[in-house]
């Protein structure tokens, strides 16, 4: 068959890389290409890159559902192609408009990169080949000591001028709130092998933004083998990491992968100490669990990013944050709790003896008793932030997690329909309510 001719654009690049828009997408028409050995390929595409360069980065997408197939690629050096690489499809989140093709780091001296498919893609097949430029200097880390943490305070932090110095890495111009209630742990997985981070930085910045079509990085925080840890889209800003269940929960994720590597010490250091930081300042009990209200399951206050798995609201599944990271989680929730401050206070009281409450007449529950959806109103003499919690009469704990109400009257919704049947309390605690009230759940 002879070969039809395609566009062949050549990736112009700025000194640090950092300006190309997804206008410049350059890309493939697979019906147009050469069929071989079952396989849709495409002609080779010319490339350059800058070679002051630590890596290209190079992800795909393309605006179809339908696609069941595969995509592999491989580049050409000095008249010699590589194997072909698998390009995984990546779990959607925050945006479902595109199939999206994992990125993947390639050599600068790269002189043509191609294309094959196992099924023929009906949309144009999109690539971007982002060069994220050197960055001129490193950032400082803060020595922490992993286990001997003396203080809750926030570890010092690579902004966003930091990483990218040049701007050229905008924020989400609409960001979102959020009272996070869980903080989640995840890895890169797609390791560049760069020494230089934040360009690492940069090249998941560009993925998540211009490839997967996100308002910013999907994470609020990342940290790097060095222990350097990085922000995203910062603190308390709704992320996209969690499987389409992103409210209420931070997201963290370290720079590698580890399903092939270990996390370096030093990067655990930064994540307890982090970690740390977070759990102190939201009153979070990292030791436990506590219900998720967006993905309707009980999950572990400090959790690996599989674990969301488990919700039947999940609108992906993973292996994320690798097993030699995810083993690494009891000790890091044991080696917190340790920690001098975060025994200064108690934020949830265990109640023991049932026979000793007092039920507030102010404080109502209905339908009640409930099959685990059911309405709290209840008035506040100012406006405050309330934490509220299922008690069981053995004394568990089941978080509901933050709410924010208004001076007044005030009625919140809440539905659980996973909670075991039985006799619970409802404690809210806040500025202005301290009281409790007597829940009933049946099937």
């Amino acid at each position: 068959m002879k070969n039809s001719l395609l566009t062949i654009s050549l990736l112009l690049f700025h000194l640090l890389g950092y300006a190309q828009t997804e206008k410049s997408n350059p890309f493939v028409i697979f019906s147009e290409t050469v069929l071989e050995d079952s396989f849709f390929v495409s002609q080779a595409i010319a490339i350059q890159l800058e070679q002051t360069a630590p890596f290209g980065y190079l992800s795909a997408y393309s605006e179809t559902y339908s696609f069941q197939g595969a995509v592999y690629q491989r580049h050409k050096i000095t008249e010699t192609w590589s194997a072909w690489q698998k390009m995984e499809v990546v779990p959607v989140d925050e945006n479902s408009d595109r199939i999206v093709f994992q990125g993947l780091s390639i050599p600068t001296e790269v002189e043509a990169i191609q294309f094959k498919t196992s099924e023929l893609i009906d949309t144009p097949f999109k690539y971007r080949l982002y060069n994220p430029g050197i960055s001129e200097e490193k950032p400082l880390r803060r020595s922490t000591s992993r286990n001997k943490g003396i203080s809750c305070e926030r570890p010092t932090i690579c902004d966003r001028t930091c990483w990218c110095p040049d701007g050229n890495c905008p924020t989400d111009q609409t960001p979102v709130s959020t009272t996070v209630t869980h903080i989640i742990i995840h890895h890169s997985a797609a390791n560049t092998r760069s020494n230089d981070f934040p360009a690492v930085i940069r090249s998941i910045w560009d993925f998540h933004a211009n490839t997967r079509g996100w308002d910013d990085i999907g994470y609020n925080w990342l940290i790097d083998a060095n222990g350097v840890i990085y922000e995203g889209r910062g603190e308390e800003r709704l992320g996209a990491h969690f499987s389409c269940m992103n409210e209420e929960t931070v997201g963290i994720c370290l720079i590698g992968n580890f399903e092939e590597d270990k996390p370096t010490e030093a990067a655990l250091e930064a994540l307890q100490q982090f970690v740390a930081w977070e759990a102190h300042k939201g009153s979070i009990d990292i030791t436990t669990k506590g219900y998720h209200a967006s993905a309707q399951i009980e999950l572990d206050f400090l959790a690996g990013h599989s674990d969301g798995g488990a919700s039947p609201l999940a609108c992906s599944s993973t292996i994320c944050p690798g097993e030699n990271l995810y083993s690494e989680l009891p000790l890091l929730r044991s080696a917190i709790a340790a920690m001098p401050c975060m025994a200064i206070e108690d934020s949830i009281e265990v109640l023991t003896n049932i026979n000793e409450l007092e039920f507030m007449k102010d404080m109502q529950v209905f339908p009640n008793p409930s099959n685990g959806e059911f309405s709290l109103s209840f008035y506040a003499e100012e406006d405050i932030q309330a934490s509220l919690s299922l008690i069981s009469a053995n004394g568990q704990s089941v978080n509901l997690g933050k709410r924010n109400a208004q001076q007044g009257d005030n009625l919140l919704f809440f539905s659980i329909p996973f909670i075991a049947p039985g006799i619970y309390y409802l404690r809210a605690n806040g500025a202005a309510i301290s009281e409790q009230e007597q829940v009933v759940i049946i099937d």
